[in-house]
């Protein structure tokens, strides 16, 4: 995998999470309209420690082929 790639992915998933942690409303967080901005938030949040723990892997994945 590109590293380029990589980053720009990553970056990607961290502000997305970023941005529906910020239509959150916090003084009603039990609202309705809450739901998917919280839902947005954690699958994006997920996508980007799913993409830290590939980018461990590989590298890992490299030390041991070498």
């Amino acid at each position: 995998m590109n590293k380029v790639l990589f980053f720009v992915l990553l970056t990607a998933a961290l502000v997305l999470g970023g941005y529906n942690l910020y239509l959150i409303d916090y003084s009603d967080l039990f609202a309705d309209k809450n739901f998917v901005a919280s839902v947005s938030a954690i699958a994006a949040l997920a996508a980007a420690v799913l993409w830290a723990i590939l980018f461990i892997s590989k590298k890992i994945e490299k030390k041991t082929k070498s």
